[in-house]
């Protein structure tokens, strides 16, 4: 599936290993905001971002305003059922 083309400043990408930590601190402002305390560890987005069966190729998308991600969002396949996260 190709990317959908978003109106400037925002851009859509698949994120890359290295897009790790800005993808971190974005969940972690969601947790903190949501929750008000974190949730989430960098060893679990980079788990997240490493399973097999949802390739970052494929199944990942990055938003990005400026430049800073502002969204994530992937589609895991677990098996019999599959799982949408934004």
């Amino acid at each position: 599936m190709d990317s959908p083309e978003l109106v400037p400043p925002y851009s859509i990408r698949r994120p890359a290993p290295e897009d790790l930590e800005s993808i971190f601190e974005l969940v972690d402002a969601g947790d903190r905001r949501l929750l008000g305390r974190p949730d989430s560890t960098v060893a679990e987005i980079r788990e997240l971002m490493d399973l097999p069966k949802s390739p970052l190729d494929r199944d990942h998308w990055l938003v990005e305003r400026d430049g800073r991600a502002v969204g994530w969002g992937l589609v895991m396949d677990e098996g019999s059922d599959s799982r949408v996260d934004i």
